[in-house]
């Protein structure tokens, strides 16, 4: 698939400058184009160079929900925990209870199919 204008320049802009948090505006807009495995992969990529961007990790953490990848979620939500302080308490708080939200589903959708797979 080939990349708009404004995917091309962004890809310039961080070619110029690798520690630029420009890889997230890339990510997002690889992630609206239905190329999430190229859009996660820049956000890691990102994420390595810029530990401490905040954001780039929650989104991270969002698209690894919605694909259903929950451990990946659950690993990198461990990271965000440990690494940040209280001014981002709020937003820890509300993907934590999101994460066990999660887990409880997983847990019921197994006995489920545990059940039903018995009869």
């Amino acid at each position: 698939m080939e990349d708009n204008i404004y995917i091309k320049r962004l890809r310039e802009k961080i070619s110029e400058n690798p520690a630029s948090k420009l890889f997230l505006s890339l990510a997002e807009e690889l992630w609206k184009r239905d190329r999430g495995d190229e859009a996660i992969k820049i956000l890691l990529s990102g994420i390595e160079r810029n530990p401490d961007f905040l954001t780039a990790r929650l989104t991270l953490v969002k698209w690894y929900i919605k694909r259903g990848m929950f451990s990946e979620a659950e690993r990198e939500f461990k990271e965000i925990k440990e690494r940040f302080t209280d001014s981002s308490n709020n937003k820890i708080e509300r993907i934590e209870r999101i994460l066990n939200s999660v887990n409880f589903l997983n847990r019921f959708l197994d006995a489920l199919n545990k059940r039903f797979s018995n009869q």
